[in-house]
């Protein structure tokens, strides 16, 4: 029992800071809609009432934590700066889309001077 007791005096000495990053709030929006899908599926399966919403919220829960989970997926890959904001300056970001424009149009010119380049060769 001291273990219970050792893990609830844990929990409420924590202090609770503000997210940090993106990913952080993604979390926190994630754990408290998870957390009250859990409660209100517990209430519901013990009073017995409107038990046909069950299965409704544990779809619920699936959808949003699969669907938080492709979004964070989705914005890694396309731009994984913007999921780093609350860790870099502005100065950083802004250097950060700098050298990613950059690259970029690095790679535009090297894909139109080899498309050129075959084009000329296929003239002669």
């Amino acid at each position: 029992m001291s273990g219970v007791s050792e893990a609830v005096q844990g929990f409420h000495s924590k202090r609770t800071e503000n997210p940090k990053t993106v990913l952080a709030f993604y979390a926190t929006i994630l754990g408290l809609a998870l957390t009250a899908d859990t409660a209100l599926v517990g209430v519901l399966a013990s009073t017995g009432e409107s038990t046909w919403l069950i299965p409704w919220l544990i779809l619920f829960a699936g959808t949003l934590s699969i669907g938080l989970l492709a979004a964070v997926f989705f914005v890694a890959l396309r731009d994984p700066s913007k999921l780093m904001l609350g860790q870099v300056t502005g100065e950083q970001y802004v250097e950060i889309q700098k050298l990613t424009l950059t690259t970029q149009t690095a790679d535009i010119q090297e894909v139109a001077q080899v498309t050129l380049n075959r084009i000329e060769g296929a003239k002669q």
